[in-house]
């Protein structure tokens, strides 16, 4: 099976955006000044598959031969294990950031008095949240906090995310941080790192409300000697299949 980070990880990495199911390498290549959603073959926010779930007591539990992964609605927290017993868990750091409902597999949370929401999906090797963004009044910046395996660290190299083991391989890929507004219109969105949390800002100055951010997460169980860093992504990391 392709894990997302195969499928969608160079495109991330040029364009700062996260979808899935997308393979073409070479379109990132050709369309590194894509700024509007139309522009892409692929619907982010619709076109996205939530892997089939059970619902035991207050959490959504997804089990497959690649991965567990757990949505504690109490906690708003997603506990992902892949096979070869990797573990991470996310929370946002909100505690009036409350469950709404189950949307077919699509978690959701409110922050009413804040203005914003945040869906929560597993999907077919990783996971992601994303943010709606009501009004202007809304926060513009979200911190993740990320619960890892004893030995595990949250890492940066150029520009990009990570989670290393006690080995230094890396397990998990986060997606660089993406944002759009109302018209689909990509706009700046960014991570910095403190520990093991990481805060996603939005900068935006502009009416055409409400705004949607994503960060995506996946899991890599690839062999790291199959992967490469090339610069004419940016930085990103890009596999070699």
């Amino acid at each position: 099976m392709k894990f997302i980070s195969l499928k969608v990880l160079s495109v991330i990495s040029f364009l700062s955006l996260s979808f899935i199911g997308y393979s073409t390498s070479s379109y990132a290549e050709s369309n590194s000044t894509v700024t509007n959603m139309d522009q892409l073959p692929y619907n982010l926010i619709e076109d996205v598959e939530v892997m089939d779930y059970q619902v035991q007591e207050n959490n959504i539990v997804t089990e497959t031969e690649n991965f567990t992964s757990n949505i504690n609605l109490d906690e708003n927290e997603i506990t992902y294990t892949d096979s070869e017993d990797n573990s991470v868990a996310i929370s946002i750091d909100d505690p009036d950031l409350k469950f709404v409902e189950n949307v077919d597999g699509t978690i959701v949370y409110e922050n009413e008095e804040e203005g914003y929401s945040v869906d929560n999906q597993i999907l077919d090797g990783g996971f992601r949240q994303l943010f709606s963004i009501e009004s202007e009044s809304s926060p513009k910046t979200y911190k993740i906090d990320l619960k890892l395996d004893e030995g595990s660290k949250l890492v940066e190299k150029n520009g990009l995310y990570f989670v290393e083991n006690s080995e230094g391989e890396i397990i998990f890929n986060i997606g660089k941080a993406w944002a759009m507004d109302s018209e689909g219109n990509f706009i700046e969105s960014s991570f910095k790192q403190e520990g093991d949390s990481l805060y996603q800002t939005i900068n935006y100055t502009g009416t055409n409300y409400p705004l949607t951010a994503d960060p995506l997460f996946c899991s890599d169980t690839i062999d790291n000697t199959a992967t490469k860093w090339n610069s004419s992504y940016n930085g990103g990391k890009h596999y070699q299949l």
